[in-house]
């Protein structure tokens, strides 16, 4: 950041005053009442907002109404992780680097300058009141009161956001979903990089051993299974920890939730899950949604650019950024931003840029998901998934009907087909201004296919639909036409089988193999040739390892290691763009790292790739980019520690005559961030074995199974 202003000031930090005007005060906080005399008749003739706890300490919200539920959400979700839900909030106001500092390469600092520069608290005070529903702002006020009131029945810890408005919920939204197209890594290129050099995707870094993004989904119609049932698999994978990782709750309320499923910290509403009716899981997709524009400055005015033939005003306007200090002083640093026609502005080294991605609308996430979550039937999801407030996500679907569904959701701008989007394209014109964006009809979908499933894992919607799309016409510019492994795996595995039973069905979301058309399996045996002709590599023993692998990951697996530790890294690249030499060189890296610290290439993979939470440690099987999605990073121990990919995931099953059985699972536990917890880690060993826990949505059989019942209002 550049010609920063030094103002210094005492940064408030004093606890909160307790605010009890929004409070129902009927019954006291944890009033915890015996399992035997409550049943779905009389669950709410004591009080309008109860938390059951089941033997996995999952929570089960039930509220008289939605903005109940809501507040119990966020109570129970406090319990087991207020530290993120708090780190959130801070960093969706701006204030992080306040309390924690500027951080390493002042992360902390650019990431509250990026609140600011994207004027995230403009659009909510602009557009909260007059763009979202009664209903929304009432949901968002019960889960912000539900985190005061957390703070307000714990004011001993430590806390720096109380108190929280609906408002900042939906600031949380509009904060984080530019990070799954990757903004925040395109600014930081900007300062630095010439227009030619800017890339339109970005590759892992070094000290990233496997790319962690990926996410698989699958609904299976009776036509195709053995008892007429439908399944559905909702598998999104995400890091294990952080404001990105899943959260697992139930929320009831008399007005219509009775929905199952994951969510991040800062939610009021279930993001991938299940009711009685449907269900739906994510993947991330890579739409094009985002361009960067070279703006031409006047020479004259440094705060000006060329458009139409006019040169246009920058606006210009200030960031303050606060900025820790020594005790209760801090810094404040005044930053100054710009926006153009097209969005915001970098300047740059070498070149000054504005970037366009698809805001318009994303006030509207929460509504969205929201109405997904109260939906009945695929009319009622259909509407809700066409707001298209949620800029981007494949989305598989499946309902009790019968009905499976397809959908590649995304923000897709309508371009001038004159222009190299690929690129940075010229700012200096209304030409390269789009507006308007595909219609919810056009976009890439099917629903009931004649395969009788659906699959997406991370895959080009090419491979989802099994037929081309015109990538070249303006509505499809910017769908990438990529394939995955487990995309290449879950189509053979589904297609040569005639009819699915539940029990084929989960083995094919556990598979542990590669298929040999993968990257992983072409680069091996690339390096198969290079050693046999002595390129570089001489060694009989990895030339046995590898051609000896049967590209399979189970934990018993003596020749995994070597080409997965070498080789995990390139699962996502072109592979035209690995090179000999690059193969060499970190095959050279795998025997190394794997002689270090287990004396032998031939280390049973279950072995080295770790579940550790704790002091427990334990095998896993699967790897990258395998439907069995295990990502992780090297330790000083010379393992490999899971750090992303299968995490929260659910199998759902309606039977012939509609009734619903699920089973779910989760990395860790309930208790995700509270160590003192019995539930920080009681699903691990499950999650070890490919087990999952079976879950129910019938009140009378949570009760039945309840650990604690609580009467919270």
């Amino acid at each position: 950041m550049k010609r920063i202003l030094f103002i210094f000031l005492l940064l408030i930090l004093s606890s909160c005053t307790i605010r009890k005007d929004f409070i129902p005060t009927k019954n006291e906080l944890n009033n915890e009442i015996k399992i035997n005399t409550i049943s779905e008749e009389s669950l709410f003739d004591n009080g309008n907002l109860i938390i059951i706890r089941d033997n996995w300490g999952v929570p089960h919200i039930f509220g008289k109404k939605d903005a109940d539920a809501a507040f119990g959400l966020a109570y129970a979700h406090s319990e087991d992780d207020f530290k993120t839900i708090h780190d959130l909030l801070l960093r969706t106001r701006g204030e992080y680097a306040s309390i924690y500092g500027s951080g390493q390469n002042k992360i902390n600092a650019s990431l509250d300058y990026l609140v600011g520069l994207l004027k995230i608290w403009d659009t909510v005070e602009k557009e909260y009141e007059n763009k979202l529903s009664k209903e929304t702002h009432l949901l968002c006020e019960g889960y912000a009161n539900g985190i005061n009131y957390y703070i307000e029945k714990n004011p001993n810890i430590e806390q720096y956001i109380y108190p929280v408005e609906p408002e900042d919920i939906i600031a949380g939204f509009i904060y984080k979903s530019p990070f799954f197209f990757d903004l925040p890594i395109f600014l930081s290129a900007l300062y630095t990089k010439k227009p030619n050099e800017i890339p339109r995707t970005f590759t892992i870094d070094d000290k990233i051993n496997i790319i962690t993004k990926g996410s698989n989904v699958f609904a299976v119609s009776p036509k195709i299974t053995s008892d007429q049932s439908t399944f559905l698999a909702i598998n999104s994978h995400q890091p294990w920890s952080g404001d990105l990782a899943w959260y697992e709750a139930h929320i009831y309320s008399e007005e219509g939730l009775n929905i199952s499923g994951g969510l991040f910290p800062g939610s009021p509403v279930i993001l991938v899950g299940y009711n009685n009716h449907l269900g739906w899981g994510h993947t991330v997709n890579n739409p094009d949604i985002l361009d960067i524009y070279e703006l031409t400055i006047n020479p004259k005015n440094e705060n000006q650019y060329l458009f139409d033939g006019e040169w246009i005003n920058l606006e210009k306007y200030n960031v303050d950024i606060g900025i820790k200090g020594i005790g209760k002083i801090g810094v404040m640093h005044s930053e100054p931003a710009y926006w153009s026609i097209y969005g915001p502005v970098i300047k740059g080294k070498h070149a000054t840029y504005a970037i366009r991605y698809s805001w318009e609308d994303n006030i509207k996430i929460i509504e969205q998901w929201y109405k997904m979550n109260k939906a009945k039937n695929l009319e009622d999801f259909n509407n809700a998934m066409s707001m298209t407030a949620l800029p981007m996500f494949n989305t598989g679907y499946a309902d009790k009907e019968g009905n499976i569904f397809y959908l590649y959701n995304a923000k897709l701008p309508i371009r001038s087909s004159s222009y190299n989007w690929a690129g940075v394209v010229p700012g200096n014109t209304s030409k390269t201004l789009w507006k308007e964006f595909v219609k919810y009809e056009q976009l890439p979908q099917v629903l009931n296919p004649p395969s009788g499933y659906i699959q997406n894992c991370n895959n080009s919607p090419i491979y989802t639909l099994n037929q081309s799309i015109n990538n070249n016409s303006k509505e499809y510019i910017g769908i990438e036409s990529n394939n995955t492994n487990r995309s290449i795996r879950a189509e053979y595995l589904f297609s040569n089988k005639d009819l699915i039973t539940y029990e084929n069905f989960k083995a094919i979301k556990f598979d542990l193999k590669y298929s040999k058309t993968s990257n992983i399996a072409q680069i091996t045996n690339k390096a198969i040739d290079l050693v046999k002709n002595k390129k570089g590599i001489q060694n009989k023993n990895i030339f046995l390892t590898l051609s000896n692998w049967n590209l399979a990951t189970n934990i018993n697996n003596t020749n995994a290691a070597l080409p997965i530790i070498s080789f995990g890294r390139f699962i996502d690249y072109p592979i035209e763009n690995i090179t000999d030499q690059m193969i060499i060189k970190n095959l050279n890296k795998g025997v190394k790292f794997l002689k270090k610290h287990h004396k032998s290439i031939n280390t049973p993979w279950g072995d080295i790739n770790k579940l550790i939470r704790g002091d427990i440690i334990l095998p896993l099987s699967g790897g990258p980019d395998i439907l069995r999605a295990i990502y992780g990073t090297k330790t000083k121990k010379g393992l490999l520690k899971a750090v992303a990919g299968d995490a929260y995931m659910a199998l759902i099953q309606w039977d012939k005559d509609g009734n619903i059985k699920s089973e779910t699972i989760h990395q860790f536990g309930s208790a995700t961030n509270n160590k003192k917890s019995s539930h920080y880690s009681d699903q691990t060993y499950l999650f070890s074995k490919e087990a999952l826990k079976q879950t129910s949505l019938d009140i009378n059989q949570i009760i039945k199974q309840a650990h604690s019942i609580r009467i919270i209002y």
